[in-house]
């Protein structure tokens, strides 16, 4: 048994809302990415979850993006990104590996111990904002720590 949810709590807002003319609003299903496989996307919608295999018709698409589906559950559109997290893929093509789309906040969590590497911080802080996400740091074992102030003088 599937519960449903709300669009409000999957992260909906209203500017997903503007891109969805009140005609199409009326016929379709508005479904959020929430895992992604090899040949399917599990997607969550008011109704619950449902699965959504892949077309070589279909844009690519990334855990947090929203669709518009069909009453059957068939592929209309993807809704312009928000944010969108990706990397460059492996191999020899420049290409870009989607991570996830429709991200607000980003935690960037680090303990204060020897694993502390403050270039690996500037690394993650450069992609969210690339991504036009927020980030929020998170210092963690400050317990643990005898020199807490020289970590946190370094993220300031």
């Amino acid at each position: 048994m599937t519960t449903p949810f709300s669009l409000s709590l999957m992260g909906w807002s209203p500017t997903f809302q503007q891109q969805i003319p009140l005609e199409e609003w009326e016929t379709t299903v508005t479904a959020r990415v929430v895992a992604q496989h090899r040949s399917y996307v599990e997607l969550l919608s008011e109704s619950g979850k449902t699965q959504l295999h892949y077309t070589k018709k279909m844009p690519a698409i990334t855990v947090g993006d929203w669709l518009l589906l069909d009453q059957d559950n068939t592929f209309i559109r993807l809704l312009e990104r928000r944010s969108e997290f990706s990397r460059k893929a492996a191999g020899r093509k420049i290409k870009a590996q989607l991570i996830a789309a429709n991200i607000d906040t980003v935690f960037i969590v680090s303990s204060l111990n020897k694993d502390f590497i403050l270039s690996r911080i500037e690394r993650y802080l450069a992609l969210i904002n690339e991504a036009g996400a927020e980030a929020v740091i998170v210092l963690t074992k400050a317990d643990l720590c005898e020199n807490k102030q020289h970590y946190t003088n370094c993220i300031k």
